[in-house]
């Protein structure tokens, strides 16, 4: 109940901003993504025991060329910086990923935009946020939803978001994984014994799938036991929200 009423005071914070284009119009997407890892979330459900992976066929990549259509915006673009203070101040949560980009939405299907972020699990087990370490894992441990065990990257956010607008209503399409170590959800890992050279993968993946319409300028919040997304579309002109500025990396 606290959480549900601490994030409906953070919606409440929304704030707004405003583009179009010649083509297809052009919105700003803000994204907050964080997690809520609790003995009580954790006990909610009877979790699945897998390692999964999104699958990132036909998946456009957010891009700091300003010429591409799905522009990621610096970080002092980025909106709901009001919320993301609010969450930072709160010790049951923690941010894994705040963005912002610009991109056309269309009356059409929509694409998917891939979606990553938080740490990144290494070959030894360990974290790296700087760069993706491929993981050496046991085949029966993992279920591959189109990526190869021998060459994945293990990001503790990763999937894929989708936007189409139907009339004055946008369609959100949601499909992210989050992965966290086993040590960190209360258990020391995996005791099955080594398969040949692969090890018996210590993480286990939650997932969030959800589809959901929206008026444009409104702060959804997406809920899953385990993590959450606060998202908001927002129009952009370019006469009145300035330049788009590249994210610097």
């Amino acid at each position: 109940m606290f959480r549900k009423l601490f994030v409906a005071f953070l919606v409440g914070l929304s704030i707004s901003t405003s583009f179009a284009a010649a083509q297809d119009p052009l919105y700003k997407v803000d994204l907050l993504v964080f997690t809520h890892i609790t003995d009580q979330a954790l006990a909610s459900e009877n979790w699945p025991d897998e390692l999964l992976t999104p699958s990132l066929q036909n998946v456009e990549a957010l891009s700091t060329d300003p010429s591409e259509h799905y522009q990621l915006l610096s970080e002092d673009q980025f909106g709901l910086k009001n919320q993301a203070n609010r969450l930072t101040k709160n010790s049951d949560y923690k941010i894994i990923l705040q963005q912002s980009w610009v991109q056309p939405i269309s009356n059409q299907h929509g694409k998917w935009v891939h979606i990553f972020g938080g740490q990144n699990f290494n070959e030894n087990n360990g974290t790296d946020r700087s760069r993706p370490v491929p993981i050496p894992i046991a085949n029966k441990d993992i279920h591959l939803e189109g990526q190869s065990p021998k060459c994945d990257s293990y990001w503790e956010l990763n999937g894929k978001i989708k936007l189409s607008k139907i009339g004055y209503y946008f369609n959100v399409y949601t499909r992210l994984y989050l992965t966290e170590p086993k040590t960190s959800l209360g258990g020391s890992g995996s005791d099955e014994s080594p398969i040949g050279t692969f090890q018996p993968v210590p993480f286990r993946t939650f997932k969030l799938f959800e589809d959901r319409r929206t008026p444009v300028n409104t702060l959804n919040y997406i809920d899953h036991p385990l993590f959450g997304i606060l998202l908001k579309i927002t129009t952009w002109n370019p006469n009145t929200s300035g330049t788009i500025q590249p994210h610097q990396t």
